[in-house]
């Protein structure tokens, strides 16, 4: 402390000076060679020059280091160092030197020659690999610029698997000791190297390892250490290049699954995830979940949390395009959840869990300005990094369908300009197409048809309507460009065009159990029919779109501004079928107001208004809404006053100036 005032005295700046204290030169290492280390006794002189170079360390540790077996009598003799010797835990286990003692300790230690110092470090890498720890490991060989040894501690630690099991960040500390030019010796580092670019979305990169890897195999002509590194992190390029989704006839899991061993199960458990990201791709969502749930047990026989957090993820995709929103939401939690207590509430993973959780809220009609924030946040992050062709797809399409609802189309553009960045950066022909199907529905929305005819007569080149049915994985963007289709045909009065592609793509729907799309399609179905005149069948279309939202509370597809009118004509007719109670409940709150003019009438006043409309007295009004005629009559009151008028005429006339009514 006397040394520091003196240090300090007179300096403008004491932060730069406290910054220029070092325990290898000075006044500072002088005093602590002269008056602690050279007062100690040459065993425990020799003991702390050895275990300078540890960050921490305990007694087996230390006797690894120093070559004796008696580590822990020597620390106990170091305790009248008090400062200097500094616990690391309340057992009094670990111990560290204090900084400025432990430089000028490394500072002699060099002076007896660089290869002692090499042994050292040598020598702490393999006790540390022997504890398990292998990021001190790991530095340690690096500090003795031993890469074989580096390499080897990361191999035989399990290579790219310690992802599964430590995280991104884990796995990139460890290689970040390896120079790139040493790591190429490497080809179970290169496949390491491989997986990390793919998490960090950079899948040529992730391709070139790979292919690097293979070939420096070739090389050493021994390949027997590598077999399950190559299949495994082959698995999962091959899904990320959607090569099982554009080729399907290559059977590429299944003879993966046929190579690994029943001991495998964390292969077992990534080849099951993989499977479930096919089927959500090909639309078989039941096979999709049911794979979900074998990875889980696989996962946990391999008993990696990570990958067992990602299992949940795909569980709850294939159940949300299933129309399972409660099974989604249950599975999206559990892996939020899973995300937060072990990777942190900013891991990546957690990210991509959110898009999930956010996006489905979104289509509940919970989202709120501060969760809209979040789920463009996780979108952003699993854009730039994490991600596959569904995951982006249910990300941008609630982004831009929030963005169209609120009449926010320089949103909307900016939404689609990074949803193509996406499927230009990754090669996602699918992600190209659902891009375009969306821009079409932003143009005839805005009705700028001349430029939507443009993008009408790009879109036909490849999606051919009459082949909606048969096709395999394009079913998602399919049915989005058959819907924008339909609404730009209808735009033009081609009706009958217009109701040919929504058919078309509703079948698709119907046969394989996209129950999420399905809702949407006939809500565009039921606004072209009414553009069409043929309220009958729009009237059918949006009771069967409202029995599917009604299941599960998804309210927010029938919040547009183009539908609500139908949705008053359509709650009349539900009135008189009391097996659609629940449909009618769940209409009833979509149509809630919450209008905070002078003209607040009621979600039931507005239904006595509808009925006053068509010319029924007081009583015929009661029996059509349930009620006594003295409630109508009071319902009435509420009306005039609201409306101010006085009359019943006056009341009909208001209300559909007002849009109340039709």
């Amino acid at each position: 402390m006397q040394l520091t005032k003196l240090l300090v005295s007179g300096a403008d700046d004491t932060n730069a000076a406290v910054s220029k204290l070092h325990g290898y030169h000075g006044h500072l290492a002088s005093y602590l060679t002269e008056q602690v280390i050279s007062k100690m006794p040459s065993e425990l002189r020799e003991f702390v020059l050895k275990t300078s170079i540890l960050e921490r360390f305990n007694s087996d540790l230390a006797n690894a280091v120093t070559d004796r077996e008696n580590g822990l009598e020597c620390i106990r003799a170091l305790e009248p160092l008090q400062a200097l010797l500094v616990p690391l835990d309340d057992d009094w286990e670990w111990y560290r030197y204090h900084h400025l003692f432990a430089e000028c300790l490394q500072d002699l230690l060099r002076q007896e020659g660089q290869d002692a110092f090499v042994k050292l470090h040598k020598k702490a890498a393999s006790k540390f690999c022997e504890l398990g720890l292998f990021a001190d490991a790991v530095r340690h060989a690096r500090e003795a610029r031993d890469f074989d040894q580096c390499a080897s501690i990361i191999i035989e630690a399990g290579g790219w698997e310690l992802i599964l099991f430590g995280g991104i960040g884990y796995l990139a500390g460890l290689m970040a000791n390896i120079p790139e030019k040493e790591m190429r010796k490497y080809p179970r580092l290169l496949y390491a190297r491989s997986y990390l670019a793919m998490k960090h979305g950079d899948i040529p990169l992730a391709r070139a390892f790979y292919d690097a890897a293979i070939l420096r195999e070739k090389e050493l002509e021994d390949v027997s250490d590598g077999v399950r590194d190559k299949l495994s992190v082959g698995m999962l390029l091959d899904i990320y290049e959607e090569t099982p989704i554009t080729k399907p006839e290559a059977n590429v899991l299944e003879r993966y699954l046929e190579q690994i061993g029943e001991t495998d199960a964390v292969s077992r458990g990534i080849n099951y995830c993989l499977m479930s990201l096919r089927d959500l791709a090909f639309g078989d969502f039941t096979s999709g979940y049911e794979c979900a749930q074998k990875a889980m047990k696989a996962m946990r026989e391999g008993d990696t949390v990570l990958g067992l957090n990602y299992c949940f993820v795909h569980a709850g995709m294939n159940a949300l395009h299933n129309g399972k929103y409660q099974v989604a939401t249950a599975n999206f939690d559990k892996a939020g959840e899973l995300a937060a207590d072990n990777f942190g509430a900013d891991s990546g993973l957690r990210y991509f869990t959110d898009l999930c959780t956010y996006a489905l809220l979104y289509w509940k009609s919970d989202l709120d300005e501060k969760a809209a924030k979040n789920l463009k946040r996780a979108v952003s992050y699993v854009q730039d990094y994490d991600g596959w062709s569904e995951y982006y797809m249910l990300g941008f399409d609630a982004l831009f369908h929030r963005a169209i609802q609120k009449n926010a189309f320089d949103e909307a553009l900016e939404v689609l300009r990074e949803l193509r960045r996406t499927a230009a950066e990754r090669n996602l022909d699918r992600l190209a197409k659902f891009a375009d199907a969306l821009e079409l529905r932003m143009l005839v929305t805005q009705n700028k048809l001349t430029k939507a005819s443009m993008i009408f007569e790009n879109i036909i080149t490849w999606f051919d309507v009459g082949a909606l049915g048969k096709s395999n994985t394009t079913w998602q963007p399919g049915i989005t460009a058959a819907c924008s289709c339909a609404c730009f045909l209808a735009a033009i009065g081609k009706f009958e065009q217009a109701i040919e592609y929504i058919d078309k793509g509703l079948a698709v729907t119907e046969k394989i159990g996209a129950e999420f799309y399905r809702l949407r399609i006939l809500l565009v179905k039921a606004t072209i029919m009414k553009q069409a005149d043929r309220m009958e069948e729009a009237v059918e279309a949006l009771l069967r779109a409202l029995d599917l939202g009604a299941q599960n509370g998804l309210r927010q597809p029938f919040i547009v501004n183009d539908i609500e009118k139908l949705l008053r004509v359509t709650r009349s007719q539900l009135r008189f079928d009391e097996k659609r109670l629940v449909t009618a409940d769940f209409l009833s709150k979509i149509l809630e107001r919450d209008d905070n003019s002078q003209q607040q009438v009621s979600n039931r006043e507005t239904e006595v208004l509808e009925e006053l409309s068509t010319g029924k007295s007081n009583k015929e009004i009661a029996r059509a809404l349930d009620m006594t005629e003295n409630t109508v009559k009071f319902h009435l009151k509420n009306i005039f006053s609201k409306l101010n008028v006085s009359r019943r005429v006056q009341a009909i006339e208001k209300a559909r100036q007002l849009d109340l009514i039709d």
